[in-house]
């Protein structure tokens, strides 16, 4: 494993502001500083990003004071493959307790991958498999903790080798021999069912006299039965054929009844509909002959409608024509109106006596503000006289209409 970054959020000493770390650049390095400086807590976040495990006793003791919660993110490089290991962890409370979060993603072609387990612990699982090293390897080889630098040399010999075994990936040879073991299996099970054929296929050999007889006889009774087979298709395909020319016999014949049965039906509703058209043409033959007499007040009656109609619908059109200046007048006398009360607003501010214009700020004088209220209040009775006019032509305008629509 080979670090690239390292970010800390809240993690000991190391509040927001912590600058990210990047191993990049240099192969030796020498962390030296005061007592409490963050020098150790550099290398609990690398262990608790990774493997979750650091010098204190909960995770929670590793937030900042104050604080509730933390977060590390460490990259690395594991042959040529950068990986991303994302933990947090909030703070539990009286009455929850504390969550932790781990996320793993591989770098691509695309940028960083989510790898992430189904859970946490398949996720550390994962770590563990890349990095083929859990936290106690890692605190017995690369680290040597402080107060703990003899804990390699007071562990059980079988302890010892199974340290020794992690740091040098012996656990390969375990696998290869495992995967040796099965190869052989496969190929003894394979040997024996490839022995078990050349048995059968022997004894099958020493009967190859009796078989080639049997073979004969087949092929002669097969010949034989071929040659009925033959003649009893060419049978059979004529009894197709013919069985076919009967189906078609028989459909035709079924379209030709449906046809005769359709023209039956036709023709007995074709009578009926001339005698009914009979029927109707002495109808109207009466008829015509009522209306016939009566042509002449009819036609008056008629030319009397048409003028009637013609005369109402000028009238409409006065209606539509009234209807539509109302409108306008109304418009205009709201506009009119609208006017008014501004030239009133206007009148009200110049008539409270002040020496400057109260709308632009310009000093005018008495004489001034005189002239300017004499011209709005001419200006008033000219827009309230065309108010009056309008109005007057709308109530005109009214009438005409109410009595148009009667």
């Amino acid at each position: 494993m080979i670090p690239i970054k390292l970010a800390l959020r809240n993690f000991m000493c190391y509040r927001n502001s912590a600058p990210q770390l990047y191993f990049e650049g240099f192969h030796v390095a020498c962390l030296c500083g005061d007592n409490g400086n963050g020098k150790s807590a550099l290398l609990d976040a690398i262990t608790w990003a990774l493997w979750g495990k650091a010098r204190a006793r909960s995770d929670d003791d590793l937030i900042y004071l104050g604080e509730a919660e933390m977060e590390v993110e460490f990259e690395f490089t594991v042959g040529h493959t950068n990986y991303r290991v994302l933990r947090k962890r909030v703070k539990g409370g009286l009455k929850r307790a504390g969550q932790t979060v781990l996320e793993l993603q591989v770098e691509t072609a695309q940028g960083f991958t989510p790898i992430t387990g189904n859970s946490i612990g398949e996720t550390q699982r994962k770590i563990i498999e890349i990095l083929r090293m859990d936290y106690q390897t890692f605190i017995n080889s690369a680290l040597l903790l402080q107060g703990r630098s003899d804990e390699f040399s007071l562990k059980r010999p079988g302890e010892r080798k199974e340290v020794l075994a992690n740091i040098l990936g012996l656990s390969l040879y375990d696998d290869l021999e495992k995967l040796a073991r099965n190869s052989s299996k496969e190929r003894e099970l394979e040997h024996r069912s490839r022995s078990d054929d050349l048995i059968r296929i022997g004894q099958q050999v020493g009967q190859r006299e009796k078989y080639e007889a049997e073979l004969r006889e087949t092929q002669e009774a097969v010949s034989v039965v071929s040659g009925d087979i033959e003649k009893k298709e060419i049978a059979l395909n004529n009894l197709r054929q013919y069985r076919d020319t009967l189906k078609f016999k028989e459909e035709q014949n079924k379209e030709i009844a449906r046809q005769i049965e359709q023209a039956n039906q036709q023709l007995h509703y074709l009578g009926g509909r001339a005698q009914e058209h009979r029927s109707r043409i002495e109808r109207y033959e009466r008829v015509l002959s009522s209306y016939t007499d009566n042509s002449a007040g009819i036609k008056a009656q008629l030319d009397d409608l048409i003028r009637r109609e013609q005369d109402l619908g000028k009238k409409r059109e006065c209606v539509e024509e009234l209807s539509n200046r109302i409108h306008y007048l109304n418009s205009i006398n709201s506009q009119l109106k609208r006017d008014m009360e501004e030239l009133k607003s206007k009148l009200v501010l110049l008539g409270q006596g002040e020496a400057e214009c109260p709308l632009c700020g310009t000093e005018l004088g008495v004489e001034g503000r005189e002239r300017i209220m004499t011209n709005y209040e001419v200006q008033g009775k000219d827009k309230g006289d065309a108010y009056r006019v309008n109005l007057s032509e709308i109530q005109q305008k009214e009438r005409e209409l109410v009595a148009l629509r009667q």
